[in-house]
């Protein structure tokens, strides 16, 4: 499989272990994720370039989270974090940010998720309300109080 790894798009891999899992095959699953895993654990130590690291570690985060790891998905999400904060970069940072709600999405923790979005729709940038609308990674948390709240705050009316 291609080593395929840019700034915005994830590593094929782990959109190949997503792919399995969705069609209950768990063992080929994991096997895309853990080989997503040891590629991007390899490309964070060589690379030296800041920003591209705090995306690998984005993507990192995502595949523990994905494999239901999740204090290793965290420590990889303040890692990113860490080395790019909206604050230092309010471009760059913004796609950590995102990733960021994604992971604590795919952990459950919905509440901080819509939490960092809202901070992200609070500010000029690239996420917008129709991004949380109508993207599939947000869908489980459309039952939160929250995003009602944001729909009511952010939504443009028709």
């Amino acid at each position: 499989m291609p080593d395929d790894y840019s700034f915005f798009r994830l590593p094929k891999a782990l959109w190949m272990g997503r792919l399995h899992d969705q069609l209950g095959r768990a063992d080929s699953a994991r096997h895309y994720l853990n080989m997503t895993l040891e590629k991007l654990t390899q490309r964070a130590a060589a690379l030296k370039n800041y920003i591209r690291v705090a995306h690998i570690y984005t993507s990192i985060g995502l595949t523990y989270a994905y494999l239901g790891r999740e204090e290793e998905a965290l420590a990889a999400s303040a890692r990113a974090d860490e080395l790019l904060p909206l604050a230092k970069d309010a471009v760059f940072g913004v796609n950590i940010q995102r990733y960021r709600a994604q992971i604590f999405t795919v952990l459950g923790r919905h509440g901080e998720a819509l939490n960092i979005l809202a901070d992200l729709l609070g500010r000029p940038g690239p996420f917008v309300i129709n991004e949380l609308i109508h993207q599939r990674e947000w869908v489980p948390l459309r039952n939160h109080p929250l995003y009602a709240v944001l729909l009511e705050k952010y939504e443009v009316p028709e």
